[in-house]
């Protein structure tokens, strides 16, 4: 009796070729959700980048229009209607929020010096910043510092990074650092 040559597929063969997907499917798995949490990243820099940017520009025209006036004379409705955003008041705001530790890592100087504006997304909105890549709910803080003529920015919501460490971001200065 002759055993006929039957061509097929052995289980071998099979274990190997599973083996063989598992590791590519690994390594795409892998590689894709890396590439997903750096676009986050990169979006998140985007829009704080262009907040920044606008803010700055709010800034140069507040400090020009009012050059050698003492900021203690000048009402919270009109820092808030020039400067945009809802004006934290009261240095005690500010820590309660804990925009301290997201912007200036606790140190607030004091108002004559530096005001801090909440922009959310109807702020944004009317000073021609495309929220699409705001997150829901998140609101960007800016710190403007009248002595220096500076402005940063951050994010309420943040950005979680290494997720081995579970660090948020909030600072353009933390993604720049």
């Amino acid at each position: 009796m002759k055993i006929k040559n039957k061509r097929g597929i052995t289980l071998v063969a099979l274990i190997v070729t599973i083996i063989v997907m598992i590791i590519l499917f690994g390594i795409t798995y892998t590689s894709g959700t890396a590439l997903i949490r750096e676009s986050q990243k990169e979006k998140m820099k985007s829009m704080l980048y262009l907040v920044q940017g606008r803010a700055q520009i709010l800034l140069d025209d507040y400090l020009f229009n009012h050059d050698g006036e003492d900021l203690k004379n000048i009402s919270d409705e009109q820092v808030q209607n020039e400067l945009k955003g809802a004006y934290a008041t009261k240095i005690s705001q500010i820590a309660d929020a804990g925009y301290d530790e997201k912007i200036s890592g606790g140190n607030i100087p004091p108002k004559d010096e530096t005001i801090y504006c909440i922009w959310d997304a109807t702020v944004l909105k009317s000073q021609g910043i495309d929220i699409k890549n705001l997150a829901d709910g998140d609101r960007i803080v800016v710190e403007y510092d009248i002595k220096n003529g500076e402005v940063d920015v951050a994010s309420e919501n943040g950005y979680v990074g290494d997720l081995t460490t579970h660090k948020t971001i909030h600072s353009l200065k933390d993604f720049i650092d």
